[in-house]
């Protein structure tokens, strides 16, 4: 596989939204950090600013943290002139360059039609931006007041009645019924965008920015950031499976030891539940869903009545977050009856959102809302690669966890007429065959689905026995674990991720051409 061709702007600027006070000289200054340190890029931050400073050699190269730092003094008339004189003399010894104009530098209108990628800090998620047609624009959406925090996962009977009834006070205080969904995109979505939580008090307070001395938490925010602004963001799609999503937990797991970030998640079904605890509370969620495997068991008969019981579960284990919340990007697919269509859940609270992805029809109840009729998004995509590909991940890595089921014998066949006749009429042979073609049915429409969205590496289990009606049990989730983790096919495609994300972590070259 080749990453060569993926976009790679290079000249870029940080500015702020209408409202909105980042520091934007000190995001730029561990940005640039974050990217050097981690995939070695060679980077430029070029400061434009009306006066000279009164440090020597300003106008020559200073590495400052791993990353070279130059001062251009540009105003007046040959402002414009100037700066492209710089942009064409530093081009070619840089992956990129980044532009940051002091206070009293340049204005944004100055610099239009130079930048190449414009990176806008935005609070209101809400607000339309239409694309540019002389750069692109990543909006980074700030996200500054953590999640809820994940509750014990204590007896859940015991406290049900109680958080019950706390829960539909919120459904009305919210308005979780008036929620949000969109159709699934046709295209890459313009312009991109992407969620970071950061404490600006304290960036902004940082006299000298230093990535190496930031706390964990904050590394893995301009960790993001960095994956973002380089197009070297990972997309994670898990497919449909019921109990068999135990799978996707080691999967995900196995993926973070060898050393591959997860940036964004889509997911039907089983794999909206996985990605929905890993997205709220990391590893510590996944724990909290491996332990919540007899409890869902017991839900699933409530489930046949109202799927609110799976939506109360979700809000009671990771707190009533919405989805647009999640610094990582959680999408659950529902398929939407009433229009024959994909529908990508968003504006609503994750419980909501894995309730809908996971109503499979017939055995669970549908989730109506806005007279629409939501049932498992595996109906129309078990394995939502497209989403994660049409959000922006330049490694898309699906799971497809349902396997495939083993090749099926007649129970008795005779070698004669009769015989072939009594196989053909054999009720136990017919509701084998059903489950059997089930089975194969998902599984090879995941794969299809996986495959025509371009994904990289697609992980796919050893086949095993009547897959579909073994999705029923949860409470076999350690047994699904311990089989995934010795089933060659895991380990062949934590490989293949490993190798994927090493080969998109080298640096990036200087371009051969340098025009400006």
């Amino acid at each position: 596989m080749s990453f060569e061709n993926r976009a790679y702007r290079r000249v870029i600027l940080l500015q702020n939204d209408k409202d909105v006070s980042a520091p934007l000289d000190k995001l730029t200054a561990l940005l640039t950090q974050a990217i050097a340190a981690k995939y070695k890029d060679p980077l430029l931050v070029m400061h434009l600013v009306t006066v000279p400073p009164t440090e020597p050699d300003f106008d020559k190269p200073k590495k400052v943290h791993g990353v070279d730092h130059v001062w251009v003094v540009a105003s007046g008339p040959s402002l414009k002139a100037t700066i492209l004189t710089a942009l064409g003399q530093y081009r070619s010894s840089y992956a990129a360059i980044y532009l940051d104009p002091f206070k009293d530098g340049p204005a944004f209108a100055d610099l239009e039609g130079m930048i190449e990628l414009l990176v806008l800090v935005v609070k209101d998620r809400t607000r339309v931006f239409e694309p540019s047609p002389a750069y692109s624009t990543l909006l980074v959406e700030l996200l500054q007041d953590s999640p809820g925090a994940p509750r014990e996962a204590g007896s859940f009977t015991q406290k049900m009645d109680a958080f019950m009834k706390q829960r539909m006070e919120e459904i009305l205080k919210l308005g979780a019924e008036q929620g949000a969904c969109m159709d699934l995109p046709q295209g890459p979505v313009q312009p991109e965008r992407f969620r970071i939580r950061l404490d600006l008090e304290k960036v902004g307070g940082f006299a000298d920015p230093d990535f190496d001395l930031l706390p964990d938490s904050m590394k893995d925010s301009f960790g993001r950031f960095a994956r973002a602004v380089t197009n070297r963001r990972v997309g994670l799609a898990l497919g449909g499976s019921g109990a068999w999503s135990y799978g996707h937990v080691d999967f995900v797991l196995g993926l973070l030891q060898r050393g591959v970030p997860i940036d964004m998640i889509s997911g039907a079904s089983g794999g909206t539940f996985v990605g929905a605890y890993y997205a709220a509370q990391g590893t510590i969620g996944l724990g909290i869903y491996v332990s919540r495997a007899l409890t869902l068991q017991l839900l699933l008969v409530p489930a046949f009545f109202t799927m609110a019981v799976i939506e109360w579960l979700f809000d009671y284990d990771l707190g009533v977050i919405n989805l647009d919340d999640l610094e990582i990007p959680l999408y659950p697919v529902a398929t939407n009856l009433t229009d024959g269509k994909e529908d990508v859940i968003v504006g609503k609270t994750v419980g909501w959102g894995a309730r809908a992805s996971a109503s499979a029809p017939g055995i669970f109840a549908s989730t109506i809302v806005d007279k629409i009729i939501y049932v498992d998004g595996a109906v129309t995509d078990n394995v939502p690669a497209t989403v994660v590909a049409d959000m922006g991940a330049a490694l898309v890595i699906a799971s497809n966890a349902l396997p495939a089921p083993n090749s099926r014998q007649p129970i008795w066949q005779p070698d004669t007429v009769i015989g072939r006749f009594l196989q053909q009429f054999n009720p136990i042979g017919r509701i084998a065959d059903a489950i059997t073609s089930a089975s194969l049915m998902f599984h090879d429409s995941g794969n299809f689905q996986a495959r025509a969205a371009g994904a990289q590496v697609l992980y796919e289990p050893t086949p095993r026995w009547f897959p579909v009606a073994r999705a029923f049990l949860f409470i076999a989730a350690t047994d699904v674990m311990a089989s995934t983790r010795t089933d060659p096919q895991f380990i062949k495609a934590l490989d293949e991720a490993e190798a994927a994300w090493d080969q998109l972590s080298q640096p990036m070259t200087a371009p051969s051409n340098t025009n400006p």
